[in-house]
C-alpha cells in the first residue's frame, strides 16, 4: 500500500485580516450600488407619475372653479335684468358644474392620499434597505473577526505542537532579528540583553516589573548617556520594606523623584487583587507549589510510600495591575524597555500585553521566563510554550528575539524543589523591533555577548 501526503492550504499570518472576509464585503458593497441603480430610478419614475397625477388634478379642479365663478356673475346679471329662462338654465349649468367640481375635488384628494402612501412606501423600503445592509456590514465584520480569531488560534497550535512548516519545536531558541550594538546591562543578580539600535536617548520611558532589592537595572538607565525615566513596580513586603528602610540606595532613589519612582503594585492580566504566594529570596509568585509530596525513603512492604509535608506557602493579596491600564494612567504613549523578572506572572501579563495591542508601543521586551518545561521529543532546547509567546509577540507585535542567555536556560538547584521533585527552569531573553537602516550603517562593530551567569 502506498502512502499517500496531503499538504494543508496555506494560512495568512496571525491577526492578518482574512482576504475571504474583504472580498465578502467588496461583494456586499457591489449588490448594494447595483441594489440602488435599480430602485432608485423606480423610485423616481412612480414618485413623478403620482406627483403629475395631483398636478393635471389639481389644474382640471381650477378650470372648473374659474367657470363656476363666471356662471355665478352671469345667474346674477340674469337675476337683476329679468331673465327667467336664462336663468333657469344657469342654474341647470351651475349645478352639473358644482357636481364636476366636487368630484374633482375628491379625486384630487384620492391623488394627494396615494401620493402621500407612496413616499411612505418609499420611505419604509429605503430604512428596511438601510437595515439589512447593516446587518449585512455586521455579519461581514463577524465573519472576518471569526477567520482572524482562527488563524490566531491556528498559529498557536502549530507553534505548540511544532506542526509542519509554520511551527520549528527549536524556534524560542534562536535568535531571529540582529542587535549592531548590544549592552549588557544589570539587575536582579543577572545581566540582560539591552539593544541600543534606534534608541531615544534623553527621551524614553522604562517599565521595570520585580525588583526585590536590586535596581542596578533602572539606575543605570536613569543616568547619562540614557538619561530615562524608570518606573518601578513591585507588591512585594521585601521591596516596601527596603524602600522605607534605612538602606542609602533607596534614599537615594527617594531624592530623584523624576527620575525613579516604586509603585507598590505589581503587574498582570488586569487591574484586580490575586492571591500570590511567599517564594524564594523573600519574594511572592503566582507559583504554587505542592505541600505533600511522596516520600520514596518512607515505604511499607507493601509497596505504599507516606507523604512528605512540607510548610505551606504563606499567602498574600496584592494588587496588580496591566501594562495599558499603568499606560493610559501615567500618560504614557510609548515605553522604550519593559523589564519583566516578575516569578512566573510574565505568562499573563504577555497575554494581556498581545491580546490588548498594548505591545505595540513597546520596542524592547526584556524578561526572565520562570518554571517551564521542554518538549520530551526534541529535547531541552525546544519549548512548547515559549513558541507560542514567540511566535504571537512576532505576529501580532512587530517583536523578535534578538538575544537569548541560554537555549536550554538552567534548572533551580533550590534544595525545596528538588525535595518536591520539581524541576523548574529558568531562561532570560530580549526581544525588539528589527534595527533601521541607519541603525545599521552606523554600527560598526559586532554585537558583544557576555558570560553566563545563572545566579545562585
Amino acid at each position: 500500500m502506498t502512502a499517500t501526503t496531503t499538504t494543508s492550504p496555506p494560512r495568512p499570518p496571525a491577526g492578518h485580516k482574512s482576504t475571504t472576509g474583504g472580498s465578502s464585503s467588496l461583494s456586499s458593497n457591489k449588490k448594494n450600488l447595483k441594489f440602488w441603480a435599480i430602485l432608485l430610478p423606480y423610485f423616481l419614475i412612480t414618485y413623478l407619475f403620482f406627483y403629475i397625477h395631483v398636478i393635471q388634478r389639481a389644474s382640471i379642479r381650477g378650470e372648473i372653479q374659474q367657470d363656476l365663478h363666471h356662471h355665478y356673475r352671469q345667474h346674477d346679471l340674469l337675476k337683476n335684468t329679468g331673465g327667467k329662462k336664462e336663468s333657469l338654465a344657469l342654474q341647470k349649468s351651475l349645478k352639473a358644474l358644482e357636481e364636476d367640481y366636487q368630484k374633482e375635488t375628491e379625486e384630487l384628494q384620492k391623488s394627494i392620499q396615494l401620493l402621500q402612501e407612496q413616499q411612505q412606501l418609499q420611505l419604509q423600503q429605503q430604512q428596511q434597505r438601510k437595515q439589512e445592509i447593516h446587518t449585512t456590514n455586521q455579519d461581514d465584520e463577524i465573519i472576518t473577526a471569526l477567520q482572524n480569531q482562527i488563524s490566531v488560534l491556528q498559529h498557536k497550535l502549530d507553534a505548540y505542537l511544532g506542526w509542519g512548516q509554520d511551527g520549528d519545536p527549536f524556534y524560542s531558541s534562536k535568535v531571529h532579528t540582529p542587535c549592531h550594538k548590544f549592552h549588557a546591562a544589570q539587575g536582579s543578580g543577572h545581566a540582560y540583553g539591552l539593544c541600543l539600535d534606534d534608541f531615544p536617548y534623553l527621551n524614553c520611558v522604562v517599565y521595570e516589573f520585580g525588583i526585590r532589592e536590586q535596581v542596578e537595572f533602572g539606575m543605570e538607565l536613569t543616568e547619562e548617556p540614557y538619561g530615562c525615566e524608570v518606573h518601578a513596580f513591585d507588591p512585594s513586603p521585601i521591596t516596601k520594606a527596603w524602600y522605607n528602610g534605612p538602606s542609602p540606595t533607596a534614599m537615594k532613589l527617594q531624592r530623584k523623584p523624576g527620575k525613579w519612582k516604586l509603585y507598590d503594585y505589581g503587574g498582570g492580566f488586569a487591574d484586580e487583587t490575586i492571591t500570590l504566594r511567599e517564594y524564594n529570596w523573600g519574594q511572592v509568585s503566582i507559583y504554587h507549589y505542592p505541600e505533600s509530596v511522596i516520600n520514596p525513603q518512607n515505604c511499607t512492604v507493601s509497596g505504599h510510600c507516606r507523604y512528605h509535608k512540607h510548610k505551606a506557602q504563606k499567602v498574600h493579596q496584592l494588587p496588580v495591575r496591566s501594562v495599558d491600564s499603568i499606560m493610559k494612567e501615567l500618560g504614557h504613549d510609548r515605553v522604550a524597555v519593559l523589564k519583566l523578572d516578575v516569578e512566573g506572572s510574565e505568562y499573563r501579563m504577555l497575554e494581556n500585553l498581545i491580546d490588548s495591542g498594548a505591545c505595540l508601543k513597546i520596542d524592547q521586551i526584556l524578561l526572565e521566563w520562570h518554571h517551564y518545561d521542554f518538549d520530551l521529543r526534541y529535547g531541552l532546547s525546544s519549548i512548547p510554550i515559549h513558541n507560542v509567546f514567540h511566535s504571537m509577540l512576532k505576529e501580532k507585535c512587530g517583536l523578535e528575539q534578538f538575544w537569548i542567555h541560554d537555549p536550554t536556560g538552567w534548572p533551580s538547584n533550590e534544595k525545596l524543589y528538588a525535595e518536591m521533585g520539581l524541576t523548574l527552569r529558568y531562561n532570560i531573553a530580549s526581544f525588539k523591533r528589527p534595527s533601521s537602516a541607519a541603525a545599521k550603517e552606523a554600527a560598526n562593530k559586532p554585537p558583544v555577548f557576555f558570560t553566563k551567569n545563572h545566579g545562585t
